[in-house]
C-alpha cells in the first residue's frame, strides 16, 4: 500500500495509450501506480501521506552517468593517464606509447588531471613536443571537456596564432598569442576531425 500519494498534479507518462495523469502512488520510494486523482486516492490507507500538488508539474529524479560512452570506449584503447600522479608520470606514459607506435601514427589518450599533480599547472604542447616530435598527440582530460595536444597535432589541424576560437570552444594561448596546446570544449573538434576515423570493427571492439 502507498506510503505517499501526490495528487492534483501534472504528469506526462510517456505511454501513448495514457499520456497524461494527475496523481501518483509511491511506496518507500518506488512508484506503485499513476492515474487520476480519484483512482489513486482510493488506494490511500490511514498511514498514507497525501500531498496536493496544486497542478504543479511532476518530474522523475534522474541520475545520468554521462560518460560519452563511444568516445570513452575508444579512448580506452589509447594512453591511459587516470592513474598518473604527476606531469612526469604522464610524460612517461606518452614516451612508452611513442616507442610502440608506427611512424607518424596518432597517439591518443585520456584521463590526465592536473589538479591531482603536486604542481597543479596545465601542461602545454612543449611538454609533449620533445617526446613526440614526429607523432601527433592529443590527450583528453579526465572530464573530456579539455584536451592537450602537441605541435604536430596542432599543425595537422591547421591551428595557428591566427586561428579564431570556434563557437563554444577556446584555443588557449600564451602571452605572445601562440596556442599552448590546450583546447577546450568544441575547439577540440579542430583536431578530432583530422584524426583518421576508426573502422566499424575497431569501434565494435572498443
Amino acid at each position: 500500500m502507498p506510503t505517499l500519494i501526490l495528487y492534483n498534479g501534472a504528469l506526462t507518462t510517456q505511454d501513448p495509450n495514457f499520456p497524461h495523469a494527475t496523481a501518483l502512488a509511491i511506496q518507500d520510494g518506488r512508484i506503485l501506480a499513476v492515474g487520476s486523482d480519484a483512482a489513486i486516492r482510493a488506494l490511500a490507507r490511514p498511514h498514507t501521506r497525501q500531498i496536493n500538488l496544486e497542478t504543479r508539474r511532476v518530474l522523475p529524479g534522474l541520475t545520468d552517468a554521462h560518460i560519452h560512452f563511444q568516445d570513452w570506449a575508444m579512448l580506452q584503447q589509447g594512453v591511459l593517464l587516470a592513474e598518473t600522479n604527476s606531469l612526469t608520470a604522464a610524460r612517461e606514459q606518452v614516451r612508452r606509447a611513442v616507442r610502440k607506435a608506427a611512424p607518424g601514427q596518432w597517439i591518443v589518450g585520456q584521463g590526465w588531471n592536473e589538479n591531482a599533480w603536486p604542481i597543479p599547472k596545465r601542461p602545454t604542447r612543449a611538454d609533449l613536443d620533445d617526446l613526440a616530435p614526429h607523432h601527433p598527440v592529443i590527450l583528453w582530460r579526465t572530464d573530456l571537456h579539455t584536451a592537450w595536444a602537441n605541435s604536430p597535432a596542432l599543425q595537422a589541424a591547421g591551428i595557428t596564432p591566427q586561428t579564431p576560437d570556434p563557437d563554444m570552444g577556446c584555443i588557449e594561448r600564451d602571452a605572445a598569442g601562440q596556442p599552448t596546446g590546450i583546447l577546450q570544449e568544441l575547439a577540440i573538434n579542430l583536431v578530432r576531425q583530422v584524426i583518421p576515423r576508426p573502422t566499424n570493427a575497431a569501434v565494435d571492439q572498443a
